[in-house]
């Protein structure tokens, strides 16, 4: 990764430790080295995590763009005003060009880093519950075996309702079929639920899919999670010290 791509415009509208109301600026005393947008030069606000940038003027080795991390090809930043962040300084000299005299001030810098995992697109099938099928709260008394093998349409046996680990609620009719799932998606087909009347319905999982089941009238399936590392780094050192 070489250049700025829609990660970064992802990223850059998520602010750093100062949060939303972030209103900070990348640069050295007296506008030196100010940081701006890799693309246009436009004005960075960098309380909000970036990745590539450049510089409102050419460094000592003529560069005028640049990278957070240099080799972390995923590490984003963004400064912070906060305290309980360490801060990194250093002694910047300037010779005022009258007196000759040299003056030295303290340059101190505080961020926080980011290296995001995955993009995960959330949709309205997480609340829409057009048959109202009733939430049901988990307590000592919850049986969790038997809410994990009931639920079949063909055993007449439906759900009472939905738990957060088995939230299913979105109508069967809004996909045309459950479609091929993947490693990560757990949904099962054929599950049927009461709603607030005591009706049965046959609903499917309302989670977070990878890639949806087909949607009826032509809209097909949707992609709604996107890895960030690439799959090939899953068996190298820098993989697996992150897994464990």
């Amino acid at each position: 990764i070489k250049q700025w791509n829609y990660l970064d415009y992802l990223m850059e509208q998520v602010p750093g430790k100062d949060n939303y109301m972030a209103n900070l600026t990348d640069e050295l005393p007296g506008g030196v080295q100010r940081v701006v947008h890799f693309n246009d030069n436009s004005p960075v606000n960098s309380g909000y995590y970036n990745r590539f940038f450049a510089l409102n003027e050419a460094d000592a080795m003529g560069a005028t763009r640049q990278k957070r991390g240099y080799n972390d090809r995923y590490m984003f930043t963004a400064q912070t005003s906060q305290d309980k962040v360490s801060p990194i300084s250093m002694i910047w000299t300037e010779t005022d060009p009258e007196t000759g005299e040299i003056n030295e001030i303290e340059v101190e810098s505080r961020s926080s880093y980011a290296i995001p995992l995955e993009i995960v697109y959330t949709t309205p099938l997480k609340n829409w519950n057009p048959y109202n099928v009733p939430h049901v709260p988990i307590d000592e008394n919850f049986d969790f075996f038997e809410w994990l093998t009931k639920g079949f349409c063909a055993n007449d046996d439906p759900l009472d309702g939905w738990i957060d680990f088995k939230a299913y609620f979105t109508p069967a009719e809004f996909y045309d079929y459950m479609g091929v799932r993947t490693g990560a998606d757990t949904a099962t087909s054929g599950i049927c639920a009461l709603d607030e009347d005591g009706i049965s319905h046959e609903v499917f999982a309302s989670g977070l899919y990878i890639t949806t089941p087909p949607i009826g009238n032509n809209v097909g399936s949707v992609r709604l999670r996107y890895p960030i590392p690439p799959l090939h780094k899953s068996g190298d050192l820098a993989f697996k010290e992150v897994k464990a």
